[in-house]
């Protein structure tokens, strides 16, 4: 299911990606990023299903699923988180120096996406898969890809005023996860549901997803 959305959110992004202007890829993409680094960072958030299921399938969860691996990724701002984000920057700005031209940048990233849908369609759906932050069950990653998918799809589209069209699918499974995230702090729990009903405002809830 998460799968086919995936596929369905990265052909909408890979669109998007195709009618960057020449002139833009220097320009801003999202916070220290150029857009061309946040390209980059898109390409890998893709790539690296590939990479993580050719590794060995470990044998039990650190984390029960994708709300848990988003909520670790944004634990805490010590310095750990710190040096977290920083690389998480750096790997997008080193993945954007390795694209052969700006003309191919939206052909590596169908080529990332075909790979990673391949892959999926070949893999078993109870396998557990090595990440970042700890081994989760795959189907639960693949909602961490299409909620990084999604997000830096439009981020590309507000870089460069061009009209996201997401399927309702895609952005409803992302709206679930968001909610899931917010809600494992009671406190931002319910701060959520006050946004959400017009009571209070967005700003703050949680820091910049990258």
């Amino acid at each position: 299911m998460h799968a086919a959305l995936l596929d369905a959110a990265a052909t909408e992004t890979q669109r998007l990606l195709r009618g960057v202007p020449h002139f833009a890829w220097d320009g801003p993409g999202l916070g220290e990023w150029t857009l061309r680094e946040l390209a980059g960072h898109t390409v890998r958030a893709l790539e690296v299903i590939v990479d993580y299921l050719h590794a060995p399938s470990p044998e039990t969860p650190m984390l029960n699923d994708a709300a848990e691996y988003f909520g670790a990724a944004l634990a805490g701002a010590d310095a750990t988180g710190v040096a977290a984000r920083a690389g998480v920057a750096a790997r997008g700005r080193e993945r954007a120096g390795r694209f052969a031209s700006d003309d191919a940048i939206a052909d590596e990233y169908t080529a990332a996406h075909a790979r990673a849908v391949d892959a999926l369609l070949e893999a078993a759906s109870d396998r557990l898969v090595v990440s970042a932050l700890g081994p989760l069950p795959l189907r639960e990653y693949v909602r961490t890809r299409l909620l990084e998918t999604v997000v830096h799809g439009l981020d590309v589209a507000r870089a460069t005023e061009q009209k996201a069209s997401f399927p309702t699918p895609c952005l409803r499974a992302v709206a679930v996860l968001l909610a899931e995230i917010l809600t494992l702090d009671p406190a931002l729990g319910e701060r959520f549901v006050l946004a959400a009903t017009g009571r209070e405002a967005w700003s703050d809830l949680l820091p910049v997803v990258s």
